[in-house]
């Protein structure tokens, strides 16, 4: 579909304008692509979610305009603006040399 191969290159565009520091633009495309995600009544790509701030819509990068840290059960990220997301994880259980668990 048109509208989910232009959100793609949308998010490409979004990082990388917010790695060589141009986050006004990557915003814009970020807006954007979230506009045409609610217009197609697409999902948001996970990658694309996981990395932009719904809040005011930055792409966020670790130690520049975000702070990723881990608890037992979630990421936690927190925006420059304020905004904090919580995303849950399972733990990798230890595996062997012959891929029995420990």
């Amino acid at each position: 579909m048109i509208a989910e191969e232009r959100i793609e290159k949308l998010a490409k565009l979004a990082k990388e304008a917010g790695v060589s520091g141009e986050d006004v633009r990557a915003k814009r495309y970020v807006h954007l692509a979230r506009k045409i995600a609610q217009r197609h009544r697409l999902k948001f790509p996970t990658e694309l979610k996981r990395f932009t701030c719904s809040k005011c819509s930055a792409y966020l990068i670790p130690g520049r305009n975000a702070r990723f840290r881990t608890n037992n059960k979630c990421v936690v990220i927190s925006c420059e603006c304020g905004a904090c997301h919580r995303y849950p994880y399972k733990k990798r259980s230890r595996k062997m040399k012959d891929g029995k668990k420990i």
